[in-house]
């Protein structure tokens, strides 16, 4: 490119040989003409930009308020993805804070929900009422595309309340 003064040339090449899109090394030659002579003068600045892994993505979940013994409930768990446009596996897992009224759930993948999308499925258990908050967490592969290589994966988590209300029993 040539800059606004019209005597600054930089070329370069765009992070030629870096891990990932965004990440690698790049060099910089600036020449510029000397203001008395017909000599020029070069530059050359090196870049280094190192990758870092960007955290997953997950949509919130909206509260629910179920009645008491209520069946099975499924809810659609979308935005899924690793984060940043990158491509890295990915662990998804869900827990709940009160296990005495709903048991962690479980969640699900099928291929006709496409990849950013799961199915978390719970119900809450006969005869309990109360609250129990959901957790869904998100753990991607990390820069090594390894989820056993905790070290380097970025996690992150939505959390969303179940409450279940009271029913009269009959005697």
């Amino acid at each position: 490119s040539l800059s606004a003064d019209g005597k600054t040339l930089v070329v370069g090449a765009r992070f030629n040989n870096g891990n990932g899109e965004q990440a690698g090394h790049a060099r910089i030659f600036r020449m510029s003409p000397d203001a008395d002579s017909l000599s020029v003068n070069a530059e050359i600045v090196s870049i280094d930009v190192t990758p870092v892994n960007d955290a997953p993505t997950l949509n919130p979940t909206s509260n629910l308020v179920l009645p008491e013994d209520s069946l099975t409930q499924i809810i659609d768990i979308t935005g899924i993805t690793a984060g940043g446009g990158e491509n890295q596996p990915l662990r998804i897992t869900a827990a709940t804070s009160n296990a005495s009224l709903i048991p962690d759930p479980s969640i699900t993948s099928r291929e006709a929900l496409g990849t950013e999308n799961r199915l978390l499925g719970f119900m809450p258990l006969p005869d309990q009422y109360g609250v129990a908050t959901i957790t869904v967490t998100v753990e991607d592969g990390g820069l090594d595309l390894n989820l056993d290589t905790t070290e380097d994966n970025a996690i992150f988590s939505r959390t969303f309340d179940v409450t279940v209300t009271p029913d009269t029993d009959d005697p």
